[in-house]
């Protein structure tokens, strides 16, 4: 048998899986760097078909044969394209041009990649800055076309399904593992001007209280968002609380003794935020006195610097 459409699709998970980028300026060739079209044939003569060609302009015109625009009919393994009808080919596929078409007239093909069935593109593009795998309806490929003396099978098996699939569970276990050793090293300590800080059980100031936090303390970062609110880990209890109040390091002669194991337990748990209230970041029915007084207390010394600097005293 010769070189199959299962087998090109197979062939260009395998070079994801490996991992490659978009060439730049500053690294133009190299291990593991190819534009596009490189990248589609490095896919392609591996599965044993060896294709050397100009650009996705010189493919779509001059490689592949029932080029039509995408449907649900594109079979796997074809060579899928971003079509504008723009007038923007490189002259050579221009009318007068040596590589000028009739029926790809105005057809300016400035991307390819590879299907992969159930919507999927193996691609490297330089808007993403690597090779990977994306979903057509995001990207916009338009056009699809079949590659001359490659068989195309069914995929009865779902061969390539399983393949992307195990390349999406792998790389969220990556991410996973990376996000936990980050949060490791995302050691802080309490800093609130020697008064206590509440650790809560959501991000919400009207939610229940955990545990008091003594000024200088020590904890561990596991996540903070923008609604000024920091999830974290102290003496073992996972919750929440004021960005405003930790610091990154640790105090002078402070001990940090974290329970990392329940740390790894909690970041892959993918707790609930709460919603938010746009205007003010906070939970609409939040109230607590001990922490609006504090903040009202941080404005009135905002606004005692800055009279001062006017010159105009405090009263």
């Amino acid at each position: 048998m010769g070189t199959t459409n299962i087998a090109i699709a197979i062939e260009a998970m395998d070079l994801i899986r490996r991992g490659g980028r978009y060439p730049t300026e500053e690294q133009k060739t190299g291990q593991n760097i190819a534009d596009c079209k490189r990248f589609v044939e490095m896919a392609v003569t591996q599965a044993g078909k060896r294709i050397a060609y100009r650009g996705s302009n010189d493919m779509i015109r001059n490689l592949c044969v029932n080029v039509k625009a995408f449907d649900s009919d594109c079979p796997i393994g074809a060579l899928v394209f971003m079509v504008r009808h723009d007038g923007q080919e490189p002259n050579r596929y221009k009318p007068g041009g040596e590589g000028y078409k009739l029926n790809f007239a105005n057809c300016n093909a400035h991307h390819v990649g590879i299907y992969l069935g159930k919507g999927w593109i193996a691609e490297s593009a330089q808007s993403i800055g690597h090779w990977e795998v994306t979903k057509q309806e995001k990207r916009k490929f338009s056009h699809y076309g079949l590659i001359p003396d490659v068989e195309y099978l069914a995929d009865e098996k779902d061969c390539v399904g399983k393949e992307v699939a195990d390349y999406f569970s792998k790389r969220a276990y990556t991410e996973r593992e990376t996000h936990i050793k980050e949060s490791r090293n995302a050691y802080a300590f309490v800093s609130n001007n020697g008064k206590f800080v509440n650790l809560r059980k959501s991000a919400d100031l009207g939610s229940e209280i955990l545990a008091q936090m003594q000024d200088g303390e020590p904890l561990q970062v596991l996540a903070n968002k923008a609604n000024r609110w920091s999830k974290v880990i102290y003496n073992g209890i996972v919750g929440y609380m004021r960005t405003s109040m930790y610091k990154y390091g640790a105090p002078e002669n402070s001990v940090l003794a974290l329970d990392n194991a329940a740390a790894e337990d909690d970041v892959a748990s993918n707790a609930d935020w709460g919603e938010f209230d746009d205007k003010t970041n906070i939970s609409p029915n939040a109230y607590d006195t001990e922490q609006l007084l504090q903040e009202i207390q941080e404005l009135k010394e905002r606004v005692s610097v800055l009279e001062n600097m006017l010159g105009m005293g405090v009263g």
